[in-house]
């Protein structure tokens, strides 16, 4: 799948994470524009993300991260489709070895928004493993992600009020929203 091997053997100065994306890009004859792509890895054509999504196995724990928040708008033409690629590795003295390998479009992927930006997808887990469903509809999937997205905004407006409480003694909120210096 996209070229991947099952195992390789690398010099210290790329992480497996690294090597893995560049070895999919490279089966792709992809070369991306910038450092870090908007929503892709690789670009398969105008409509189709794919991104690279690595679970190094010793390592203490796979983050989960998918991708911004903001890939909702983006997802919003039917036509645009986010794939995303997992592959399970395990590094040791250089030896890459390739555990498994798996694609998922993200409407298959069970998940939740975290603080970061606007807000960041992150997949949930069931211990070691990728928490999956049966692919859900376009439309499914964005009126969850709305509710999941209000959930998340509204906890982080709370959160931010109670900083606005104990961090400013000498700025006040009015009733709009907007600050009002009182020293």
């Amino acid at each position: 799948m996209y070229g991947i091997k099952s195992e390789y053997y690398i010099t210290p100065n790329i992480s497996g994470s690294e090597f893995l994306e560049n070895e999919v890009q490279k089966y792709c004859e992809y070369k991306p524009k910038s450092e870090r792509e908007k929503y892709a890895d690789v670009w398969m054509d105008p409509f189709t993300a794919l991104n690279v999504k690595t679970m190094k196995l010793n390592a203490q724990a796979f983050g989960g991260r998918i991708c911004t928040a903001a890939v909702n708008e983006w997802l919003r033409d039917k036509r645009n489709n986010l794939k995303l690629f997992f592959i399970k590795y395990q590094i040791n003295n250089g030896h890459l070895i390739v555990v498994s390998k798996n694609e998922y479009y993200l409407e298959e992927i069970e998940y939740t928004i975290m603080n970061q930006g606007k807000g960041l997808l992150m997949a949930k887990m069931k211990g070691s493993k990728l928490a999956l469903r049966p692919k859900v509809s376009r439309e499914f999937w964005l009126n969850e992600f709305e509710m999941k997205y209000n959930k998340f905004a509204i906890s982080q407006i709370d959160r931010f009020k109670l900083h606005i409480n104990k961090w400013c003694n000498n700025v006040g909120v009015v009733n709009n929203g907007s600050l009002e210096n009182f020293i």
